[in-house]
């Protein structure tokens, strides 16, 4: 499973404690039904919630508010035939306003809004969701995001966010530019810290952000307006000293990742200007 969208799944739910009260009966309603509607209606709930729930990093729901959302994003990685849909139907449905909201509420609901809207951000090709990462800039989300890279304890919840961070980046480069200037680059190179006894899934997780800094740079460098600001981020945090850290490793692909970044032409051509 992947650590940025993997999601519980529905025989993990054993039972939801408390008196049943209507948002529950309708959590239920709409857990049946997979009824998009009604459980973006039910986003706002703060009815308590008792459910067994496993998941590699996620908070456990408290409310039928958080539960609602992790529905929304087993829907969202559901079938390919139908998941598409379900993506669409969250922002005509007007479910992208509370789920940016949910990034600075409860853990919980932190947690269960970046799977969702690391679903929702992404087409089935890999590439962003154009009218979905639209809305959800211009709901605020991406300030909130670049704080949470930087100060999420849970390192699933850090690649959420940088997941859906990149997202926005290729979906426009304004809001690119916004992100390197509000810390967004830097906060995803200081994530990465070379040790050399990572575990297997703390390299997997350095993978994953190697991954995505090459990707934003990589589009940056395809866009020549406004990288200067890009490329000083990435010097003023040390980019290139962190990344020869890493060429210790004896793991291939992450030697590979670190080439590709380091041949990406904004960083070779600073650097070649550098020696001049």
């Amino acid at each position: 499973m992947s650590w940025v969208t993997c999601c519980w799944q529905q025989d993990d739910v054993i039972e939801v404690g408390g008196d049943h009260g209507e948002d529950i009966r309708r959590y239920q309603v709409a857990e049946k039904t997979r009824n998009v509607e009604l459980l973006i209606t039910l986003l706002d709930s703060n009815k308590t919630v008792k459910i067994d729930f496993k998941h590699p990093w996620a908070f456990r729901p408290q409310t039928v508010g958080s539960l609602a959302a992790m529905k929304l994003c087993t829907l969202c990685a559901d079938e390919a035939s139908t998941r598409g849909d379900v993506k669409a139907k969250v922002r005509k449905l007007g479910g992208l306003r509370p789920l940016v909201k949910f990034l600075s509420q409860t853990q919980d609901r932190i947690h269960a809004g970046l799977l969702v809207l690391s679903y929702v951000s992404v087409d089935e090709d890999i590439r962003p969701n154009i009218d979905n990462c639209t809305q959800i800039y211009d709901l605020g989300a991406l300030p909130i995001l670049v704080d949470l890279i930087k100060t999420l304890p849970v390192q699933g919840a850090r690649l959420a966010a940088v997941d859906i961070a990149t997202m926005l980046c290729f979906t426009n480069s304004a809001y690119r530019l916004q992100f390197s200037k509000q810390g967004g680059i830097a906060n995803i190179i200081n994530l990465l810290e070379y040790k050399p006894n990572f575990t297997h899934d703390e390299e997997e997780q350095m993978l994953t952000f190697m991954d995505y800094l090459h990707d934003i740079l990589n589009d940056a460098s395809s866009n020549q307006k406004n990288n200067n600001n890009i490329i000083q981020a990435a010097k003023k945090v040390g980019l290139i000293q962190k990344l020869k850290a890493f060429q210790e490793s004896q793991n291939h692909d992450m030697k590979e990742i670190i080439q590709k970044i380091l041949n990406v032409k904004i960083i070779t051509s600073h650097s070649t200007n550098r020696r001049r």
